[in-house]
């Protein structure tokens, strides 16, 4: 079988985003095959944690923010595409290298110590961040 890092990497991001997916699934509408299918995944995830920290916590933290807008009045559809948008800017970024940007991308970068979790200090505000 042809082996490229690059493959492996989508494949580890296509399981860490399915399984939240799926987290999310049953916690929104208690979907029993979702669940199932995301205990199968989360041997895989732990894999993926320790290979990819950042990613993870973006997308942890991005899932997170999601859940705030959705259940909060007067969201509005841009806040919650470039909720998105920012998380799947992180997945992107293969490794940190020259072309990845890294001080001009979200604050979903584990590397800048900020967080993109919950509260005032965290909150996903497109104005104090550069994209």
């Amino acid at each position: 079988m042809f082996e490229n890092q690059y493959i492996d990497y989508a494949a580890d991001m296509t399981i860490l985003l399915t399984y939240y997916k799926c987290k999310d699934d049953w916690k929104d509408e208690a979907k029993k095959m979702e669940a199932a299918y995301g205990t199968m995944l989360e041997k895989h995830v732990g894999r993926i944690e320790e290979i990819y920290p950042r990613q993870v916590n973006c997308v942890k933290m991005s899932i997170e923010r999601l859940n705030q807008l959705e259940n909060s009045s007067g969201t509005t559809t841009d806040e919650i595409v470039n909720c998105s948008g920012k998380m799947l800017t992180e997945i992107f970024v293969y490794q940190e290298d020259f072309w990845s940007g890294s001080d001009e991308r979200s604050c979903c970068n584990a590397a800048c110590g900020r967080s993109c979790g919950t509260g005032e200090e965290g909150a996903l505000h497109s104005r104090d961040h550069k994209y």
